[in-house]
């Protein structure tokens, strides 16, 4: 380095670091957020599935209790008893112990169609 390029390097020294990125760099600086916000997008996702099964699962499971409820007169005890069987099929659909075969078999003993 001569004397013309010290002096140089004095005049414009602000305590600035100066980097070479290759362009390899500069990509992955760029992609370090969009990582961040498919991170935050899939939790928003999972929040959302979350909250739609449990919307579903209140519906598929409060409309028959509030059915046996109000036309049968049903009471907490009859009704806990019920939920409890819904929830124990609902499992067993889960681990596929009982399949989509089943219920529409189910359906076509009692001469619905869905």
């Amino acid at each position: 380095m001569n004397r013309e390029m010290r002096r140089h390097l004095k005049e414009t020294n602000n305590n600035e670091v100066k980097l070479n990125l290759t362009e390899a760099d500069l990509e992955r600086i760029r992609a370090v957020p969009e990582r961040d916000l498919l991170v935050n997008k899939e939790n928003e996702i999972q929040k959302a599935i979350k909250q739609a099964s449990s919307t579903t699962l209140k519906k598929l499971f409060g409309l028959p209790l509030m059915v046996m409820q109000q036309e049968y007169g049903w009471k907490k005890k009859r009704l806990n008893r019920f939920l409890g069987q819904l929830i124990e099929i609902q499992k067993s659909f889960e681990a596929e112990e009982i399949t989509m075969e089943d219920l529409d078999d189910l359906f076509k003993y009692l001469n619905v169609k869905c």
